[in-house]
C-alpha cells in the first residue's frame, strides 16, 4: 500500500495540473468561438488589443471594425475578445468612471491647481533668492 501512494499523488498532480485546465481552456475556446460565429453588423465589440469598436462588415475570416465615424480597420474574427454588456459599455465611454476630474472629496483640478500654484511660488522664491545671492557675490567680488 506504501508503495502504491507517490503513484497515486503523481497521477493525482497530473490530472489536476494537465487534465483539467485543459478541459476548461476547450470550454472557453468553445465559447470564444460561438460569440464570433453570432457576430451581426452594429454589434458593438472589444478587441483583445483594448479597442472598443462596432462590427461594420464580416467576412469568413475577418471582420471589418467602425472604431469612429469613418474610420474601419480589418481585423481577425479571433481579434474579439467580447461583446460589451451596456453597463460595461457605459463604463468604457466614460460613463461610469470619473477619470480624476472630481472626486468625492471635493474637486482635485481645484487641488491640483493650487498644488501647481504653490509648487510655482516655491520655484519663483527660489529663483529669486539664487538672483539675490549671485547679486551678493558679484557686489562682493
Amino acid at each position: 500500500m506504501e508503495q502504491l501512494l507517490p503513484v497515486l499523488l503523481i497521477v493525482l498532480a497530473f490530472v489536476l495540473l494537465f487534465i483539467l485546465p485543459a478541459r476548461q481552456r476547450k470550454k472557453l475556446a468553445e465559447r470564444q468561438a460561438a460569440m464570433q460565429q453570432a457576430l451581426r453588423i452594429g454589434t458593438p465589440i472589444m478587441l483583445s488589443c483594448g479597442l472598443y469598436g462596432t462590427v461594420a462588415a464580416l467576412q469568413e475570416t475577418t471582420l471589418d471594425v467602425e472604431i469612429a465615424a469613418g474610420t474601419m480597420v480589418r481585423f481577425a474574427r479571433a481579434a474579439v475578445l467580447e461583446v460589451p454588456t451596456p453597463a460595461e459599455d457605459n463604463a468604457a465611454e466614460g460613463g461610469g468612471v470619473d477619470l480624476g476630474k472630481t472626486s468625492d472629496l471635493g474637486k482635485t483640478s481645484d487641488r491640483r491647481t493650487s498644488d501647481r500654484r504653490a509648487s510655482d511660488r516655491k520655484a519663483s522664491d527660489r529663483k529669486a533668492s539664487d538672483r539675490k545671492a549671485s547679486d551678493g557675490e558679484a557686489a562682493d567680488g
